[in-house]
């Protein structure tokens, strides 16, 4: 059964965690048992502020295979998949994110046939290590940096030169220069006019 689960904020209350500095409160998931164990996809949109370590109880479901984190779903520059990181997920999806950094290796995703990036502006560059998931299928791009999609392309290649097969690589719209400065602000509208001048912000 494939059963799908989307979360809003109003059900994670009792987790609510301590503002960092950043004065946005941020919320600590529960442990991974009280998730449905038959879990296979999970979606997190809105103002979830989750830090990169909520990620890993996400990452001890037992069965999940979708994961998809968009808007104000994740906060800090830098993603860094801890411990087994998500072992069994197929698909990851990430949209308007405000990561900078990803660590991760093939060994965190050993699964993953599919990954979705959108308006991630200011990612750098997708983990190199990722030409080694063998089950890798699709990379899928746009609204991203240029560097992003050198990424993939670089991915595809390793691929292709170590094991003698092919991906698909997609890429659309990316920015040669991306130049913005964002301050995440509470007030959802402010937030969304200094979203909308950084993407008029591109060289």
């Amino acid at each position: 059964m494939w059963l799908v689960v989307q979360l809003y904020t109003s059900l994670l209350l009792p987790f609510r965690a301590t503002a960092p500095p950043t004065d946005v409160s941020t919320l600590r998931l529960p442990p991974p048992d009280a998730f449905p164990q038959n879990l296979k996809s999970l979606s997190f949109s809105g103002e979830f502020f989750l830090a990169s370590k909520d990620l890993s109880i996400v990452g001890k479901l037992p069965k999940l295979e979708v994961l998809k984190l968009s808007w104000k779903s994740f906060i800090g520059e830098e993603w860094e998949v801890v411990e087994e990181g998500f072992p069994h997920l197929k698909f990851l999806f990430l949209h308007e994110v405000c990561i900078r950094y990803w660590r991760a290796s093939s060994d965190h995703f050993p699964y993953l046939e599919r990954l979705f990036l959108r308006s991630c502006y200011y990612l750098d560059s997708i983990p190199r290590d990722f030409a080694d998931i063998t089950t890798l299928a699709l990379i899928d791009i746009s609204y991203c940096q240029q560097s992003v999609g050198n990424s993939a392309k670089q991915i595809q290649q390793d691929i292709q030169d170590n094991y003698g097969s092919s991906i698909e690589v997609h890429t659309r719209n990316l920015y040669k220069h991306f130049r913005c400065s964002v301050t995440i602000d509470e007030d959802d509208i402010d937030f969304e006019k200094e979203v909308a001048s950084c993407r008029n912000n591109v060289e």
